[in-house]
């Protein structure tokens, strides 16, 4: 009895440690969504080829992963990626591994999204937003990407309410109610 014991805390240590690396590894991965395996994970040597030499406009996030508001635009951009698939490319740069690249674009505020457009900067905006309003700045912009189909859980910009539903009784109401037994009776 007492070897299971061992055994079992022995397992219980294991466990424990192998859960801390997985954890620490989560961290060093993209955030998984919709869209998400659509976006470019840019640098400084990839970022000639996929956005200056790119035919169709490139919508570039520049972000870094300590920032609230880059995290809340990721699955903004996923949607934007998974519904632009013919319309544009998407590409991020972390701007505290690529310095270089986000001094030559002025980024002084995250997010900034830049859009590029023959190997220029066609527009440029700054700080987390919705959907829509991601939308309506890429359709000014001759981009225009649609909007998802139907959708059974609520985008990242629909509110929702959590008022509850008020039925208002007029004095017939009252009446009907009173004429109805008593539950304990």
């Amino acid at each position: 009895m007492r070897e299971m014991i061992i055994a079992f805390i022995i397992a219980l240590a294991i466990g424990s440690i192998m859960n801390e690396m997985n954890v620490g590894a989560a961290d060093n991965h993209q955030t998984t969504g919709v869209g998400q395996e659509l976006i470019a994970e840019l640098d400084s040597g990839t970022f000639q080829g996929l956005v200056l030499d790119s035919k169709e406009p490139v919508l570039v996030d520049f972000y870094t992963t300590w920032c609230g508001p880059c995290k809340e635009m990721e699955p903004v951009m996923g949607t934007l990626a998974f519904n632009g698939q013919e319309k544009m490319k998407i590409g991020r740069v972390d701007c505290d591994k690529n310095k270089v690249l986000a001094e030559k674009y002025e980024v002084n505020a995250y997010p900034t999204f830049i859009i590029f457009q023959g190997g220029q900067i066609k527009d440029r905006t700054t700080g987390g937003r919705g959907l829509d309003e991601m939308r309506a700045w890429l359709k000014l912009n001759q981009i225009d990407i649609p909007a998802t189909g139907s959708q059974s859980a609520p985008s990242p910009t629909t509110p929702v309410s959590t008022t509850p539903e008020i039925k208002v009784l007029t004095s017939s109401d009252a009446q009907e109610e009173q004429k109805k037994p008593s539950p304990e009776g």
